[in-house]
């Protein structure tokens, strides 16, 4: 059996509004129930703490394991460089390990 790749998810999830971005919330379900990975964290951005919500009941309903999550921007054009919660937990997880950072929302974080 393979070791599974350690990936990050950042995204800008609104899973609860149909028919809006349902893409992220499919991928993180298919990430979640992928044995090939293991997510590390989930970083979010633009509308953080609706994306919160729907992050946590998501990994109530299909998560293994724990997975932290953290907010970012919700600015989406704040650009890099802006220091966020989500922003330092990635950049600590990097540091541990090396990451496959699947990103599927603004790159802001």
């Amino acid at each position: 059996m393979t070791t599974p790749t350690p990936i990050w998810i950042d995204t800008d999830i609104v899973f609860n509004r149909f028919p809006q971005d349902v893409d992220d919330g499919l991928a993180l379900m298919m990430a979640l129930d992928c044995p090939r990975v293991h997510v590390r964290g989930i970083s979010l951005n633009r509308r953080v703490d609706n994306g919160a919500r729907v992050v946590q009941g998501l990994l109530g309903h299909y998560a293994r394991y724990p997975v932290p999550v953290y907010k970012g921007s919700d600015n989406i054009f704040a650009g890099p460089g802006e220091r966020t919660e989500a922003v330092d937990r990635l950049a600590e997880a990097l540091r541990i390990e090396p990451l496959t950072i699947v990103a599927i929302g603004a790159a802001t974080n």
